[in-house]
């Protein structure tokens, strides 16, 4: 009899989203499936003993270092470091006290150069656990409603239950069903001490940035998958491939390229996967229409996070993009040149906008690129051309145009680096951008 295992999720989205992550990439076998419950909570199911699960999950939170990454100075990585995004301290209510009492895997500091360690220490408690197996849910309504996964009265991360937990309409389904007004009562989710390891984990292994300030600021990207969503193999290693190719090149990129302006970097990554995937248009459309990515920041007041943003990519915009540009008359062998491009620059002029002594001539780029970008996906051939005409008359500035391209050409090094091809000269690499850039313009110019 060929196994199952099935996980409730989080009632919450964002948690959802974390645990669906973690699920997917440590999913394999021929089938995953995410779907509502009898009792309106949603649940992953996979064809997988639940210790092959959990084995596989673990190895895809793990960040294993490059040989010569762990050579480069110390220094440098440091200051790149993102702070943890948990709330420190003894008291109940804080990460701290679930960490040290609770789950009695960690007593030391929450500082961001205990990173590792931490997310060793979460994995190494998984790893000693029977997750998933016996997991179940029970909900308790009333004044104080209840929701527990499992039995063991563990609190999930603060920033999970933050997150919209206020909102009882919010609750996937679960609803006040008594007459008159909705009652206003505690409400609680608790759950198993190995799912609450799970979701610190998944935090730490999918934060892509951090910013301090007054109100710090986290970043997450993690995947979004709709109910009544069935995937199999092949369409199941797209998405994994997908997601975990992004989470890295995004990580790369750094706050201010996600922050400054979200639409622009939304676009730049829809671009960025149809260049990678370009010929693989009908699985996005078909396989992966209900699937995308969500990059969510929160920001920290006290003891409680709060969301800022959210950006989302639906697959499904992939394939609509790709057949867009198919029949704009754009050919298939060009469609990788021009996507890159596009992607590079929209990133390039918003690191410029802040980076540059003088920004007009790089924020003026990057509306105008953005407008190009949805233009293309528009189909409409006389906005775009009116855009890459702006374009180019702004490149034709020695110093603007030396630097988008030399930006560009560091951005598809950052991406290189992620897909471990084989690292060219910059040179030769600044030339490849000049040219890409070139084939953009004369291509709109051919077609119109």
């Amino acid at each position: 009899m060929q196994a199952e295992t099935k996980i409730i999720l989080p009632p919450t989205p964002f948690g959802a989203s974390l645990a669906v992550t973690a699920l997917v990439l440590g999913a394999g076998g021929e089938f995953f499936e995410v779907n509502y419950d009898p009792e309106g909570l949603i649940f992953a199911r996979s064809y997988l003993e639940p210790e092959i699960w959990k084995k596989r999950i673990i190895e895809a939170l793990k960040k294993p270092e490059k040989k010569e990454e762990r050579e480069k100075g110390r220094k440098k990585r440091e200051e790149r470091q993102m702070r943890i995004p948990f709330i420190p301290g003894a008291p109940p209510g804080t990460d701290g006290h679930v960490l040290k009492e609770k789950l009695e895997i960690w007593r030391g500091s929450l500082k961001a150069d205990e990173r590792e360690n931490i997310l060793g220490a979460l994995l190494e408690f998984l790893d000693k656990s029977n997750f998933p197996k016996g997991l179940y849910q029970k909900i308790s309504p009333g004044k104080d409603f209840r929701i527990e996964l499992g039995g063991d009265d563990v609190e999930p991360p603060r920033l999970v239950i933050g997150e919209g937990f206020y909102e009882l309409g919010k609750f996937h389904g679960i609803k006040d069903l008594k007459p008159g007004r909705p009652s206003f009562g505690k409400v609680e989710l608790r759950m198993r001490k190995d799912y609450s390891a799970l979701l610190y984990a998944s935090l730490l292994s999918f934060q892509v940035a951090f910013e301090d300030g007054r109100r710090p600021t986290y970043i997450f990207m993690t995947l979004s998958i709709d109910p009544g969503t069935v995937l199999q193999s092949r369409s199941l290693d797209l998405l994994r491939e997908t997601f975990k190719c992004t989470l890295k090149f995004t990580r790369k990129q750094g706050f201010f390229a996600i922050y400054t302006d979200p639409e622009a970097y939304r676009l730049a990554l829809i671009y960025r996967i149809l260049g990678r995937h370009a010929g693989k248009l009908e699985m996005f459309f078909e396989d992966l229409r209900r699937c995308g990515i969500k990059i969510t920041s929160f920001s920290k007041s006290g003891r409680r996070f709060f969301k800022v943003s959210e950006i989302s990519i639906i697959f499904s915009e992939i394939s609509t993009l790709g057949r867009a540009m198919k029949s704009m008359g754009i050919e298939e062998k060009d469609i990788e040149d021009i996507a890159y491009a596009l992607s590079s620059l929209l990133i390039s002029s918003v690191h410029l906008s802040k980076l540059s002594k003088n920004p007009t001539p790089y924020e003026a780029l990057r509306i105008s690129l953005k407008a190009l970008a949805r233009a293309i996906m528009e189909t409409n051939l006389k906005a775009a051309l009116d855009e890459i005409y702006g374009i180019m008359r702004r490149l034709k500035v020695e110093e603007v145009r030396l630097s988008m391209v030399g930006k560009s050409t560091d951005v598809e090094r950052d991406f290189m680096e992620v897909e471990e091809k084989e690292e060219m000269k910059r040179e030769e690499l600044f030339k490849e951008e000049m040219k890409r850039i070139l084939r953009l313009e004369r291509t709109l110019v051919r077609m119109v």
